[in-house]
C-alpha cells in the first residue's frame, strides 16, 4: 500500500550484517530460543511471531546497518515449537550471518506460513504487528493470544557480558568527549561564533569515528546553544542554524553505538561566563541527579515514582522540565528500549 504513494523512495543500504560473538553478547542463540520455547509452552501456545526488529536481531545475535542510528537488519521471526525459526526479510542479507538450523524465507510468504498453524495457538504482539498482517490472522481463524513480546524483558536484563561492553563502550565514547572538549575549549578562546552547531555536532562525530569498534551514531547528536537548549529533541539545520556567542549554555546530547556496546549521553557546557539564572538551574538539575542516585527503593517501585524522586529538588524551586527522565538502553541496537522508563 506505501509503496505506490511514495515511488522516490531511498534504496536499501548496502547490506552490513555482521554476527555479535557469544564472547559479547553473553548468551548463545540456542539459549535464547529455548527460554523463549519455555514462554510459550507456559503460556499455552505453539508459535509466535516476534514483529520487533531489535528484538528479533538480539534473538540471533544479528545487527546490521538498514536503519541510520540503528544496527539492526530489518526482519521478522517466526517460532514454532516443533519446526523452529525462520526469519522474514531479504535473505542475502540474513543467511550469512545466522545459523543453519534458522531458515530464511521472504516476507511475502509470512501470511503462507502463519495460515499453515491450523489448531495451535498463536502469541501475537499487537503493539507491535503491522495491521495488515493482523487483519490476515484474524481472517485465517488462528488462535491467538496477544500479549506483550515474550522476550523484552529479558532482552532488557543485562547480562554480565553486555555490562562489560556498555562499560568498554563508554570509556572509549570518555575519550572522544574528553578530546573534543579540550578542541573546544581551545576554539571557543579564539572566537566562539566562528562555529555553528551543526558544526560542533560534526566535531565530536569526527572524534568518535576515531575510537576503535566505533559502528554509528546511536541518533542524530543534538546540539542546542542559547535557547537552543530548552528545546527538546532540537535539531540543527545546516544554515538555518545558531552560532556560538560569548557566555552562552551549549547542550550537547549525543552518543555512539561500538561493536560491543551504546552510550546516550547529555553534557552542559558553559562558554565563557553564562547567566547567573543558568547557572542556579544547572545547580538544581545537579541536586535532581543526586537525590536519584542516593534513593533506595524496594523491589517494584515503577518508574513515575522515582521520576517524582528525581524532581522533587526542582520542584522546591519551582522548577520542572517537560520530558522524560530517563529511559533504558539497547545492546548495541535501539538507542531507546523498554520496558525500563523513568517518566
Amino acid at each position: 500500500m506505501l509503496d505506490p504513494l511514495w515511488p522516490d523512495q531511498p534504496a536499501m543500504p548496502p547490506a552490513a550484517s555482521w554476527q555479535m560473538p557469544v564472547e559479547l553478547a553473553g548468551r548463545a542463540v540456542a539459549d535464547k530460543i529455548n527460554d523463549l520455547a519455555a514462554q510459550l509452552n507456559a503460556k499455552d501456545c505453539d508459535a509466535v511471531l516476534l514483529t520487533r526488529v531489535d528484538t528479533v536481531n538480539w534473538l540471533v545475535n544479528m545487527r546490521g546497518a538498514d536503519l541510520p542510528c540503528t544496527p539492526v537488519n530489518l526482519c521478522f521471526a517466526f517460532y514454532h515449537r516443533q519446526a523452529g525459526l525462520c526469519l522474514f526479510g531479504d535473505s542475502a542479507r540474513l543467511t550469512p550471518v545466522i545459523g543453519s538450523d534458522i531458515s530464511v524465507a521472504p516476507l511475502g510468504e509470512l501470511p503462507e506460513r502463519l495460515g499453515k498453524l491450523g489448531e495451535g495457538r498463536l502469541m501475537i504482539d499487537p503493539d507491535s504487528l503491522p495491521r495488515m498482517l493482523f487483519d490476515q490472522i484474524v481472517a485465517s481463524g488462528v488462535k491467538t493470544l496477544e500479549t506483550d513480546c515474550p522476550l523484552t524483558a529479558t532482552k532488557a536484563c543485562k547480562t554480565p557480558a553486555e555490562l562489560d561492553g556498555f562499560r568498554a563502550a563508554h570509556r572509549r565514547d570518555g575519550v572522544a568527549m574528553v578530546e573534543f572538549l579540550c578542541w573546544l575549549d581551545q576554539a571557543v578562546a579564539a572566537s566562539p561564533a566562528t562555529y555553528s552547531e551543526t558544526e560542533i555536532a560534526a566535531r565530536l562525530s569526527a572524534f568518535r569515528h576515531q575510537q576503535d569498534a566505533f559502528l554509528a551514531p546511536s541518533f542524530d547528536t543534538i546540539a542546542g546553544s542559547g535557547p537552543n537548549g530548552a528545546i527538546v529533541h532540537y535539531r540543527a539545520i545546516a544554515g538555518a542554524d545558531r552560532r556560538l556567542a560569548a557566555d552562552d549554555v551549549l547542550l550537547l546530547d549525543s552518543g555512539a553505538h561500538y561493536r560491543d556496546g551504546t552510550t546516550d549521553i547529555t553534557r552542559t557546557i558553559a562558554i565563557g561566563n553564562p547567566p547567573v539564572g543558568a547557572v542556579s538551574a544547572y545547580s538544581h538539575v545537579l541536586r535532581s541527579h543526586i537525590h536519584l542516585a542516593m534513593a533506595k527503593f524496594p523491589v517494584g517501585t515503577i518508574g513515575s515514582q522515582l521520576d517524582a524522586i528525581a524532581r522533587a529538588p526542582l520542584w522546591s524551586a519551582q522548577l520542572d522540565f517537560a520530558h522524560g527522565t530517563g529511559h533504558g538502553v539497547g545492546h548495541v541496537l535501539s538507542v531507546h528500549e523498554g520496558p525500563a522508563s523513568i517518566s
